[in-house]
């Protein structure tokens, strides 16, 4: 798992190519669907944010805080 610095081409990228998203809803404890733009927002709002590749590159994350997620998958067909 590698973080990928902001602004960077890969990130840019990502941004374009995975656009399946999903955050983690605290109260439900349960992946539903995100909005792509509050995600990429969240990322570039807060400081600690970071976009970090799977270990298999099948799968990003924005992770803001412990509660606070996004999964970016490849849309299926």
């Amino acid at each position: 798992m590698r973080t990928i610095p902001r602004g960077s081409k890969k990130m840019l990228q990502i941004k374009d190519e995975f656009t399946e998203i999903v955050g983690y809803d605290p109260s439900s404890g349960e992946m539903v669907p995100a909005n792509a733009e509050q995600a990429w927002k969240d990322l570039a709002t807060y400081d600690k944010a970071r976009l970090v590749e799977s270990s298999d590159a099948t799968r990003y994350t924005i992770s803001v805080h412990g509660s606070k997620f996004y999964h970016l998958t490849r849309p299926t067909a």
